[in-house]
Order: C-alpha cells, then sequence, then structure tokens
C-alpha cells in the first residue's frame, strides 16, 4: 500500500470509528431515555420491561457488531440492532396510545429513535 493509499486507510478508518461512536452514544441515549420515561410507570407492566430490555438490546447489538470485522456478521448485528430499535420505537408508541408514556417522553425518544435508523439503513 503506497503512503497516500494508507493515509486514506487510516483516515476512513478514523471516520469509521467516530461513526461507531455516534451509533454508540445514541444507542444508550435511547436507552437512558426509555428507562427514564417509563421508571414511574407502575401500570404498564410488561411493557415497561419489554421496552426497557428492546433498548438494551439495541445497544448490546451495536456494541457486538463493534467488534466484528466488516462483512456478513457485522451486517447481521446491524440489521438485528436495527430491529431492536424498530420494537423500541413500537413499544414506545403502545404505551404512549394507552397514556402511559408523556409525549414530551415519546417525542425525544423518537427523534433518537430516528437519527438511530439513519445510521442502522440497510444497504
Amino acid at each position: 500500500m503506497e503512503v497516500s493509499g494508507a493515509a486514506a486507510q487510516l483516515a476512513d478508518d478514523r471516520r469509521l470509528d467516530e461513526e461507531r461512536a455516534e451509533v454508540w452514544a445514541l444507542a444508550l441515549e435511547l436507552h437512558a431515555q426509555v428507562t427514564h420515561a417509563v421508571a414511574g410507570v407502575a401500570s404498564a407492566g410488561p411493557l415497561r420491561e419489554e421496552a426497557a430490555r428492546a433498548a438494551l438490546g439495541a445497544a448490546a447489538w451495536i456494541a457486538e457488531a463493534s467488534g466484528r470485522p466488516s462483512g456478513f456478521e457485522r451486517r447481521h448485528f446491524l440489521l438485528t440492532a436495527r430491529a431492536a430499535v424498530l420494537e423500541t420505537a413500537e413499544l414506545l408508541d403502545r404505551l404512549r396510545v394507552r397514556r402511559l408514556l408523556a409525549d414530551e417522553d415519546h417525542r425525544a425518544a423518537r427523534r433518537t429513535i430516528v437519527a438511530l435508523l439513519a445510521h442502522l439503513a440497510p444497504g
């Protein structure tokens, strides 16, 4: 590899690391938002636990993908993370429809979900 090629590869690696860090930060933010939003909602029961579990699962799958080389395995874990983010969105929608989740908490989590999904888009 030429020096200029090595420098370009290093720059690409740094951009990838920055993107991974951003996705990881968003996943942690979503988990914190969901955990906070449902913490005081005892009547939500299993939905509360499922929403927190799905958000935590998204972060875990993203972490798992980060440890994999590029290729099929990494893509598999990122798609699984995307599914967990979508599951989180669905559960938050159900909580909001049942009036167990404040609109403000729902909007904040949805913004994070949209940002995460932009990074986890298939293809």
